[in-house]
């Protein structure tokens, strides 16, 4: 057992150095194809450097364009902070940031391959890690410089932890899973729904006092992890802020008008600032004390240059002199007003943005919407979702085949997939939002593939045993007759 462990190390380890190297090629096409940061990609950036440049949680764009300084907590801390590091140590190019991705990326190869290993073997454990190595769903956010590739690592690692938790008994196991589960929500806030579909999954399949003891260790650890990240939040917000506050402009951006046609399912920047606009102009007139801070820029047209922008929206400072949380608030509030206004509109986009990210509805739009506005190359972004439907029938034949052998690892691999289509259901279609799912694609397509194979050959051999005993009966009559 000891020399078969020791042997998957040693392959596992050169699918890492492989895939690392792919990553390094794909980084050095991007620094040499023109520009590629868009959006949030820009954000992290800015933040690792302002972050190593003792700045704190500002809004590295408000200020940069404004001279504001405006308090932010837009997305959980983990991955700018990991950039941040590589700014301290005096890495502060964009290339840099790739490479310290690409590390990530890297890693997330071998837990994969571990995962699929520890619920299938070793051979099904290869294919996954393959799979991680090669397709661009996995290494393009490296080269983005966007959170997904930590979003993914975290993902694996919580489906290794639990895939792991049948051979460790003791406290101390599940103390180790906590401090695990609350650095994977910091890395993204959508796990903490993974870290409880696959805590509900554990339960009610074990029906045990200790499972939930064993739940409530790991819920408390994962508390502690997550207090420092909330406090200094709550300290600056005057307000309970947990993770983050992003979830206004998210509901903003996806839910208005603008967003139907070609562009159903997806987000609008025009609804998110139009929405801005009618929540300072509301917390003007309820706060009449805050009506002498309000200002329209003189040059709000060069702020926006945009020609839809400029007719409809001018830049109200207030906006960006407000606290982010109460802005996030009143943003979620307007849009869930607006939602129910028009439940027909969201009922139909729910379903549109769960297709969009499945493949099943308009797919050769939705991968044009991953080169514009999301960044990806258009060779990157259509590999991807060929890959994907590739794949697509393997993984459907995996989940079938672990559904039939073990409802433990069933439920442990559905809990990233829902989580990404609960997310994706609320928010908008984006392929970004599927990230935390790749593991698990990976893994059931590398189980399907393995039990595809097995079938065929089975069959091949089956048919050759049929041919072979026809060919022996034919002679041995012949030579009968000939007798």
């Amino acid at each position: 057992m000891k020399d078969e462990a020791r042997i998957f190390a040693q392959r596992i380890g050169w699918f890492v150095l492989c895939g690392f190297l792919i990553r390094l090629a794909y980084l050095m096409w991007l620094q040499h194809s023109g520009p590629f940061m868009i959006g949030d990609a820009i954000v992290y950036h800015m933040e690792g450097n302002s972050l190593a440049n003792g700045h704190g949680w500002i809004n590295v764009i408000v200020y940069k364009r404004f001279g504001i300084i405006r308090q932010t907590a837009g997305h959980p801390p983990l991955y700018s902070y990991w950039l941040a590091l590589w700014s301290f140590l005096g890495m502060r190019s964009t290339l840099s940031h790739q490479i310290a991705s690409a590390f990530l990326g890297s890693a997330s190869i071998a837990v994969v391959g571990y995962v699929a290993r520890k619920m299938r073997g070793d051979v099904v454990g290869l294919i996954a890690a393959a799979i991680a190595m090669l397709h661009p769903s996995f290494w393009s956010w490296d080269g983005m410089i966007l959170s997904e590739t930590l979003a993914i690592l975290a993902s694996a690692s919580l489906l290794l932890f639990f895939v792991s938790s049948t051979r460790y008994k003791s406290n101390r196991w599940y103390i180790l899973g906590g401090v695990l589960a609350g650095v994977a929500i910091l890395s993204r806030a959508e796990l903490l729904m993974t870290l409880v579909l696959l805590t509900l999954g554990v339960i009610i399949l074990q029906r045990s006092r200790v499972a939930i003891i064993r739940a409530a260790i790991m819920a408390g650890v994962a508390i502690v992890v997550l207090t420092p990240w909330a406090a200094y939040n709550t300290a600056r917000f005057d307000r309970f802020v947990p993770l983050s506050n992003s979830a206004g402009v998210t509901l903003a951006a996806s839910n208005c008008a603008d967003v139907a046609g070609q562009y159903a399912g997806r987000w609008s920047y025009f609804c998110a600032v139009e929405a801005a606009e009618r929540v300072t102009k509301k917390w003007a007139i309820e706060h009449p004390e805050e009506i002498a801070n309000t200002s329209v820029s003189p040059d709000w047209r060069a702020d926006f240059p945009y020609g839809k922008i400029s007719k409809k929206v001018p830049t109200v400072h207030q906006y960006l002199k407000m606290n982010e949380a109460v802005v996030d608030g009143l943003l979620r509030q307007d849009t869930i007003k607006w939602i129910k206004q028009h439940p027909r509109y969201f009922i139909k986009s729910v379903a549109i943005r769960v297709g969009r990210v499945t493949g099943l509805y308009k797919p050769t739009n939705q991968m044009r919407s991953d080169v514009i506005p999301e960044g990806r190359r258009k060779p990157v972004a259509f590999a991807a979702w060929y890959l994907y439907f590739a794949l697509l029938p393997f993984v459907v034949f995996g989940f079938f085949k672990i559904f039939r052998e073990s409802k433990q690892n069933f439920l442990t691999l559905i809990a990233p997939l829902a989580t990404s289509l609960f997310v994706v259901a609320t928010t908008f279609g984006n392929t970004r939002y599927r990230a935390i799912a790749e593991p698990t694609l990976a893994i059931t397509a590398a189980v399907g593939l393995l039990c595809f194979s097995q079938a065929l050959l089975q069959r091949w051999k089956t048919k050759h045993q049929y041919a072979s005993k026809s060919s022996n009966s034919n002679e041995s009559r012949l030579i009968s007759d000939e007798s």
